[in-house]
């Protein structure tokens, strides 16, 4: 008996370590790759859309969330889990858009319906916590910084904070660094930064720098530099081997479509519960329009390019208008009354989304308090940044056009263009969005939209959609087998019910 059950434990023995070789070994995915381009050192470069900023901040989930991590992931051009993208210490988030330094402590935005019975939410700003980055002055693959525009990328002595933050010792250009990182591909994001940062200060800028040297933030690159700039960057970047290929990406035509922009409703009662006095603003009007009317009666030419704008709205009736301050308009006084620089707000002029939230609490409705030039954007100002994009892109294009065939163009700018077609916010009109596997999408801050708390940067399954259209560029152009990224996977904009 004792013989028979050493048999069989033998066998068994010989049995489990015969079938513990037969378990096949899976093969670790290998990185995607293209036919016509190699796609092995894959590096990006750019500002705002690739840093991961989200709902306004800077933080660790972004990052994580951003379109290079995505694709770096997704393609398995990094290991599993490995970060290679500038990545922040800040778990809570550290809002772009409102610390002043990066020792602020104001974090993301939040949306919050404030009762039961409206379907209209509201935006608040939770605590946050100064920034650093947990990776300063590693490897990575990623040269991506919030507000990073051309001259930061070109010069030896940029003004970024967060590029300085991390790279502490930085005693060349960052373009610099990204070439002694040995890119065999790359993908550039140029012009949008230049764009959205002019457009976010009202316009306020200097709309046509043509000196690098002079050249601020909030100002805007006169076409012909922006062309120098963008075809000295390339060409030091397909310079960095023999065989380097890119792409490029444009910017929507429909910026000011974005939803941290809205056109001017003339009537306050628009934007809520007000707590301007009403009584004192027909005052001010009453008086404005009387003197305005006397000046003109003992002025008959004065030019009628330099006339002001009466007032045609009262304070104590439902009807209220935006106030807005014009430093453009001429100087004049008639009997010991000088006219205050300000004027009414036009139906085509558009507001800037944190000054409209303040319009709630009595900003912009008296001669007092009234919106400054940098907090909207006037009809000749949409019309110039309007015009300046469609340059900006007919450059990009021009570049790509004679690479020989080295870059490629990602029509992201195109593919929001088509997102947002036929979008209305005034007259209610619905955008086109899309869908994908049966899942809605619009470029909207919504239950199904693709735009974070911001009202700028796209929220993780936008980033995802961003991104696939970089990936079509990429297998289009160069022979790729990237695959898509699946957009419903992730979680969209958050909405907290009751406050």
């Amino acid at each position: 008996m004792k013989a028979i059950e050493k048999i069989l434990a033998t066998t068994i023995l010989f049995l489990s370590v015969s079938c513990s070789y037969e378990f096949p070994i899976v093969p670790e995915e290998e990185a995607q790759q293209a036919e016509k381009a190699d796609l092995s050192n894959l590096v990006f470069l750019g500002g705002t859309r690739f840093s991961g900023a989200m709902d306004g901040a800077y933080s660790k989930a972004a990052i994580e969330g951003s379109v290079p991590n995505l694709m770096l992931q997704n393609g398995r051009f990094i290991p599993e889990n490995t970060i290679s993208v500038p990545y922040s210490n800040t778990s809570s988030g550290f809002n772009i858009y409102e610390n002043f330094g990066l020792n602020g402590e104001l974090g993301e935005y939040s949306l919050f319906y404030p009762n039961r019975d409206t379907t209209y939410f509201k935006r608040k700003i939770e605590s946050g916590e100064p920034f650093s980055f947990s990776n300063s002055n590693t490897d990575i693959k990623s040269f991506t910084f919030p507000n990073l525009d051309l001259s930061d990328i070109t010069s030896s002595n940029p003004s970024n904070v967060f590029l300085q933050n991390f790279y502490s010792t930085l005693s060349t250009s960052l373009i610099a660094e990204v070439i002694e990182a040995n890119p065999t591909f790359f993908i550039l994001d140029a012009g949008f930064d230049e764009i959205m940062n002019f457009s976010l200060n009202g316009a306020a800028g200097n709309p046509n720098v043509t000196d690098i040297n002079t050249f601020s933030t909030n100002d805007l690159l006169s076409p012909q530099l922006f062309r120098e700039q963008l075809e000295q960057l390339v060409a030091e970047l397909l310079d960095a081997g023999p065989e380097t290929k890119g792409v490029l990406l444009n910017i929507p035509n429909t910026l000011l479509k974005l939803p941290i922009f809205s056109k001017v409703y003339p009537n306050l009662k628009t934007y809520g519960s007000l707590s301007g006095d009403g009584a004192e603003l027909s005052s001010q009007i009453q008086r404005f329009n009387q003197n305005l009317t006397e000046f003109y009666s003992e002025n008959p030419n004065f030019p009628d390019e330099q006339k002001r704008s009466y007032f045609q709205f009262f304070g104590d009736v439902p009807f209220w208008g935006i106030i807005v301050a014009d430093d453009a308009l001429s100087d004049i006084e008639h009997d010991g009354y000088v006219f205050p620089k300000v004027r009414p707000a036009y139906t085509n002029e558009y507001l800037i989304y944190r000054n409209e939230n303040e319009i709630k609490s009595g900003y912009g409705s008296n001669f007092n308090s009234p919106i400054p030039d940098t907090g909207f954007i006037t009809y000749a100002e949409a019309e110039l940044i309007n015009e300046r994009i469609v340059l900006y892109n007919q450059i990009i294009e021009d570049v790509v056009a004679t690479s020989n065939g080295r870059l490629s163009l990602a029509n992201v700018g195109g593919q929001l263009d088509n997102l947002v077609a036929g979008y209305d916010r005034e007259l209610g009109n619905a955008p086109e969005g899309m869908t994908i596997d049966g899942v809605f999408y619009e470029p909207l801050i919504s239950e199904f939209g693709m735009v974070s708390a911001d009202g700028i940067n796209l929220n993780i399954p936008g980033k995802a959609i961003f991104a696939n259209t970089i990936i079509d560029a990429i297998n289009t152009a160069f022979g790729g087998n990237l695959k898509k990224i699946n957009p419903n996977v992730f979680a969209g904009t958050e909405f907290t019910l009751l406050q």
